[in-house]
């Protein structure tokens, strides 16, 4: 009570980027969008490594956002360095789910690694939530993905919802 979700918003790094993706997948959150860097991962990021759960391939798929891209109901913004191999690779497979869904992904590329990148993600999302998005009267021109990320980013390969969450974030 007494909070307005249109100035609440969720971000993360690495394990805190995959807990905010997961978090997008909920419809009744209460917050304008979620974002991560470098915490777009799938169910390889258990592999080689001693586990605390039942090891499953359904509750790893479980404990990361990637693979359900797809069911996103907040926008998310996941930005991942360029040197970061691992997280593209998660990306990759979020980009891939939700390709063909209405899905409210924006997917970009900042220069860096898992760590170096992190301030450039921060950034992009923050221009994302206080920037408006061009209006109709906008060129088409004016009104590309990379207006949503910082200069130094680039977008990934992105979903044909790209332009959704623009509208969703700024409402």
């Amino acid at each position: 009570p007494g909070v307005d979700a249109e100035h609440v918003a969720v971000f993360g790094h690495s394990a805190g980027g995959i807990l905010a993706g997961m978090l997008a997948l909920y419809p009744d959150l209460g917050v304008m969008a979620t974002g991560s860097a470098g915490g777009s991962y799938d169910e390889r990021l258990f592999e080689g490594e001693p586990q605390v759960f039942e090891d499953t391939p359904i509750e790893r798929s479980l404990r990361v956002w990637a693979p359900h891209a797809d069911e996103l109901q907040q926008p998310h913004f996941a930005c991942v360095g360029e040197q970061d191999g691992f997280a593209q690779l998660g990306l990759q497979v979020a980009l891939e789910t939700a390709d063909g869904s209405r899905a409210p992904l924006i997917a970009v590329l900042a220069a860096g690694n898992h760590f170096s990148s992190l301030a450039t993600c921060m950034e992009g999302f923050y221009r994302l939530l206080t920037e408006p998005p061009p209006g109709p009267e906008a060129d088409a021109a004016e009104a590309t993905p990379a207006e949503t990320a910082p200069a130094e980013a680039t977008p990934a390969e992105t979903t044909p919802a790209e332009t959704g969450p623009r509208g969703s974030v700024s409402d």
